[in-house]
Parts: C-alpha cells; sequence; structure tokens
C-alpha cells in the first residue's frame, strides 16, 4: 500500500509592508519647535508584533516653550506606544497618550507653551489616529488626497457654529485674521479635545499617509501633494515636497515637517 501524500499546502498571509521617510526645515524661522518620531519603523518583526508609531509635533509659545513641549509630547508618546496593549484599543488609547502628554507639558510649562499632535499606529493592517491642533493626517488614496483629522482652529469652530444656526456660508470667518487661531492645543489648563477615528481604518495597498505640521499642510496644494507622491520611494516623496516649499520661498514660511508612509505588498 503506498504511503497517502499531504496534499495540503501552508500559504502565508501576506502583510502590508511600510516604506517610511520625513522631512524637517525651519522655513524663514531662527528656531526649529516642530519634533517627530518613528518607532520600529525598519524592524518588519516588531511592526507585525507590536505596530509602526508615527507623529509629528508642532511647538508653539515661543523658541524655548514650544521646543521643550514638543519634545516633551513626542517622548511621552513613544514610551506610551511601547506599553500599550495591544488586546484592547489602540486608539483609545493613543488618545490616553495624548492626554497624558497635556498633563505633562502643562505642569512643565504652566501655560507658556504648547504643541499641537498628529499621530498614528499601524497595527495588523489598520491605522489608528488622533489630533489635537491644526497639524494634517492625509490619506492618499486612488488618486484622492483625504483629509482624515479636523483641525481645532477658529475657522472651522465658526463653521460649526454658523451650520448649527442655519448659515450656510462654508467660509465663514474668511477675512479674519484670526481664522487660524488654534482652539485646542496640547498642554492646555483644561482637558483638550482629542480628534480619533474610533473604528480603525482598514490600510490597502498603494495607500500612502502623511502626517505634517502646518508649514506643509497650509503651504501645498492637493495637486501638488499628488504630484509629490508620483514615485515608488517615500523618501523621493520627501525631497519633491522640500523642493516645492523652497521654490514658495514664502514670507513667514513656518517651520516644515512631514513624515511619508507607503503601503505596499
Amino acid at each position: 500500500m503506498r504511503p497517502v501524500k499531504n496534499k495540503w499546502k501552508v500559504i502565508m498571509k501576506q502583510l502590508l509592508s511600510y516604506n517610511v521617510a520625513n522631512l524637517q526645515g525651519k522655513g524663514s524661522r531662527e528656531y526649529q519647535e516642530d519634533s517627530f518620531g518613528f518607532v520600529n519603523a525598519l524592524d518588519v518583526t516588531e511592526i507585525r508584533i507590536n505596530g509602526l508609531f508615527a507623529a509629528v509635533a508642532d511647538g508653539m509659545g515661543g523658541m524655548q516653550g514650544g521646543r521643550e513641549a514638543s519634545i516633551l509630547v513626542m517622548k511621552t508618546l513613544m514610551a506610551d506606544f511601547e506599553n500599550m496593549d495591544r488586546k484592547a484599543h489602540l486608539g483609545l488609547q493613543l488618545a490616553q497618550s495624548i492626554l497624558h502628554a497635556g498633563d505633562l507639558v502643562y505642569q512643565m510649562l504652566r501655560g507658556a507653551g504648547g504643541s499641537t499632535i498628529v499621530a498614528g499606529i499601524f497595527y495588523n493592517e489598520m491605522l489608528y489616529f488622533a489630533s489635537v491642533g491644526d497639524s494634517t493626517i492625509w490619506l492618499v488614496r486612488d488618486g484622492e488626497v483625504i483629509h482624515l483629522n479636523e483641525p481645532h482652529n477658529m475657522k472651522l469652530q465658526r463653521y460649526h457654529e454658523s451650520f448649527s444656526a442655519g448659515i450656510m456660508d462654508p467660509f465663514p470667518g474668511r477675512r479674519d485674521l484670526q481664522s487660524y487661531a488654534l482652539t485646542q492645543h496640547v498642554g492646555m489648563r483644561e482637558e483638550a479635545k482629542v480628534d480619533m477615528n474610533y473604528r480603525p481604518l482598514r490600510l490597502e495597498n498603494k495607500d500612502v499617509l502623511i502626517f505634517c505640521s502646518d508649514g506643509v499642510g497650509e503651504v501645498l496644494t492637493e495637486e501638488e501633494v499628488l504630484y509629490c507622491l508620483d514615485s515608488p520611494l517615500a523618501s523621493d516623496a520627501c525631497a519633491r515636497m522640500e523642493s516645492l516649499i523652497r521654490q514658495k520661498d514664502l514670507p513667514g514660511q513656518d517651520n516644515y515637517t512631514a513624515l511619508v508612509i507607503k503601503c505596499s505588498y
């Protein structure tokens, strides 16, 4: 009797990989107040076990307070990420980490400085994100640039107020110089309102995520972003973005920082 051969084949599930890069510059400012961070960006095994962390913090309040605030926010979030429970809701833990950072910033600076934050956790092909302030998270999918988070500024607040009052003006306060004043930031005396996705975003092949400060988000158009991403490497995209920002040479160009994460099989 001939032995029966095992016809079953073990098929390994193909997982998304991430190609990451960053850019940063002072613009026309004398000092750099932005901070950024990755965790596990270059370790495929760690990404599969614990996920990838990416974040940008834009310090405010002047050289000393802003820089100190953004650094403290970044250090706090990166340390908290290492200790998160992967079986619990990562988005809620990320939001709680931002509030934790806010408490530490306020204790250190007592309102003399603060920071914005955009942060994301890539885990099991899902994205959990959270933000406070006016920094931006873009998802680029199928040739479309999608803003994932809402900016915490007077312009958006007045839009919501106008809509609630039945006024259908899509650009309330557009002539107001205070339109871009922040309504929320990390390091407030009061607890900041964190914008987050309670339902994680399922990532797809060829998705691109961009986390950036307003020195990028308020300078590059969606068409320019798409042009910059017309390259297989995240590092090339960052080089193009920085080149465009420098070419524009805008008066009062803010510090600029961006992280580019390209997803692929």
